[in-house]
């Protein structure tokens, strides 16, 4: 989700349309990261942010793109990003992201260690930590890995975030 600082949110989907066109997560992530997926998403954010300050917030791969745009040439410095579980920001974690990030991580991931990749995006501008007893998909109503109290009180910091930047949330 992009919130301009004077706009509206926009939520943008990592396919074509807002639908997955595969059957199953593990097929879709896959396909999206054999067809360079996130570099693909992370223009699609530069795109809609259009080197406006945002109000960035990415699950997944919205986060691993969230954060190859927040190096970009294309991204403003004014924006902030909120990024949960971003599993592939251990691809980029050399990058030197231009705003501010808060990126949040699963204290369990099968294929990486969490603990190391906040380790390596430490910097002044990125507050980076592991959630305790979670896995992929803590925020996600969809995953059972769901953690509903904990998904309550992320989204009210990202609430009270949101109107400290003066976003404003609508569909469109």
């Amino acid at each position: 989700m992009i919130g301009h600082a004077v706009g509206e949110a926009v939520f943008l989907s990592p396919w074509e349309n807002d639908l997955c066109p595969f059957a199953n997560e593990q097929e879709a992530a896959s396909v999206f990261i054999s067809q360079n997926g996130i570099a693909t998403y992370a223009t699609k954010i530069a795109l809609t942010a259009n080197r406006e300050p945002a109000f960035i917030i990415g699950f997944s791969v919205g986060a691993s793109a969230a954060w190859l745009h927040s190096a970009s040439e294309d991204c403003n410095p004014e924006s902030v990003a909120t990024l949960f579980y971003g599993s592939r920001i251990r691809d980029y974690s050399s990058l030197a992201p231009k705003f501010r990030i808060t990126a949040i991580f699963a204290e369990t991931e099968p294929s990486f260690s969490p603990g190391r990749v906040v380790q390596a995006i430490a910097r002044d501008n990125v507050h980076a930590y592991v959630e305790p007893g979670t896995l992929h998909g803590f925020m996600n109503p969809n995953s059972a890995n769901f953690v509903p109290a904990l998904c309550s009180v992320h989204l009210r910091k990202l609430a009270v975030a949101r109107e400290q930047l003066g976003c404003h949330a609508a569909h469109r």
